[in-house]
Parts: C-alpha cells; sequence; structure tokens
C-alpha cells in the first residue's frame, strides 16, 4: 500500500516540475520576444506618425490652393516628395519587411500556446505564466 502512494506521489511530483519547467520556458520565450516586439512597435508607430502628418499636410496643401486641380495626381506626388516617400516607406514596411507580423508575434505565440493547453486544462497570460483551469465535471441526470 505505501508503494503504491509512493509511486503516486513520484508521479505528482514529476508532473508538477513538468509543469514548471513548461511554464518557465514560456515565460523565457515571451521575455525574449518583447523587446523585440516592443522596437519593431517603436518603429511602426513612427512610420505611421509621419505617414499620417505627411498625408495630412499633402490634404492641407491641396485645399489650400485653388490651382490644384490643374495638375494631374502624378505630378501632385511628384511635387510633394514628402508624402509619396512616406506612403511608400509604409507600402514597404507593411508589405516587405512584415513588420506587422513582428509587432503581434507575441501575441500569435501565447493564443497559439493557449489552443493547446485548453486540452489539459491550462491556460497562460500575456508573459507565459500557466494559469490551472478547473476539471470539468459530467452532469448528473436528475430523471
Amino acid at each position: 500500500m505505501e508503494n503504491a502512494n509512493n509511486t503516486r506521489l513520484d508521479e505528482t511530483n514529476t508532473s508538477c516540475d513538468d509543469l514548471k519547467f513548461f511554464e518557465r520556458r514560456l515565460t523565457e520565450v515571451m521575455e525574449h520576444m518583447q523587446p523585440t516586439a516592443s522596437k519593431w512597435r517603436c518603429f511602426f508607430l513612427f512610420v505611421i506618425l509621419s505617414t499620417f502628418f505627411a498625408v495630412i499636410y499633402l490634404g492641407y496643401l491641396c485645399f489650400s490652393d485653388p490651382n490644384i486641380t490643374m495638375i494631374s495626381f502624378y505630378e501632385l506626388l511628384e511635387a510633394q516628395k514628402l508624402c509619396t516617400v512616406g506612403v511608400a516607406g509604409m507600402v514597404l514596411v507593411i508589405t516587405i519587411l512584415g513588420v506587422h507580423k513582428r509587432v503581434v508575434a507575441p501575441r500569435i505565440i501565447v493564443d497559439r500556446v493557449k489552443t493547446v493547453l485548453v486540452d489539459f486544462c491550462l491556460s497562460c497570460d500575456e508573459e507565459g505564466k500557466l494559469i490551472i483551469k478547473p476539471t470539468p465535471r459530467p452532469h448528473k441526470n436528475l430523471a
């Protein structure tokens, strides 16, 4: 009888150790991704704001100049290089560099880990800390 209890305790300790190691590794991965994602967020914010202000400036120039209807859109973009470079930079940053994926990468990892952990009645937070959920109990028929 005592041998069975020791075996059960060993299995429980092993399971707890496995959970601790998994949580530690998940936390380590999330901590490693956060500084990179923060840098890309700052860069992305800078690109978005500079493009926004360039477009606002272009709009102001278009509305303040009554002769703007006399030139083509291509000539307007050629004359306003700031706006053209801003929009081209935004397209470059989003499509070719894939910054939008790098910005949300930690969130994607957390969502995928949560999807896997549901089967084990576990979840995790944004930092990678495990959350143990109670196991669902089967409903009793009252009839």
